[in-house]
């Protein structure tokens, strides 16, 4: 999957990732594609299996400076969190998937992008990648 990063450029500001070992393991992966480029990554406690509306606070309160984020977490909540930005676009996310929204540009903060929705990119599956 850090490959897949690499080849699409995807770039962010900020990472929050769960402090459990299996998502920190996820990071370590992934970091070969974001070739070093995320300039603050926090270890949360607070992500591990944390619901949909917990993950909805913890976007809507991140500082506004950082305008690419990245979220590693667990299901069932980020899943569903997925889901509701999506209108229902995404509702299986296995084991290292990679959903990206875009957010409208004249959003002032994290708050207002979310409540003001979001457009749906793309979904990754790595079972779907093939070798590389």
């Amino acid at each position: 999957m850090g490959n897949v990063i690499a080849r699409l450029r995807l770039k962010f500001v900020r990472i929050l990732c769960s402090s459990a070992v299996r998502a920190r393991q996820t990071l370590s992966g992934l970091e070969q594609g974001l070739g070093g480029q995320a300039s603050i990554t926090e270890f949360m406690q607070s992500l591990y299996l944390a619901p949909a509306q917990r993950l909805y606070e913890f976007v809507s309160s991140q500082d506004d400076r950082y305008r690419d984020l990245a979220l590693i977490g667990h299901n069932p909540g980020m899943e569903d969190f997925a889901g509701s930005l999506s209108g229902g676009t995404v509702d299986r996310m296995p084991t290292c998937c990679v959903v990206r929204y875009a957010f409208e540009q004249n959003a002032d903060n994290w708050k207002d992008a979310l409540e003001n929705g979001s457009r749906f990119e793309f979904v990754r599956l790595a079972r779907e990648l093939g070798p590389y």
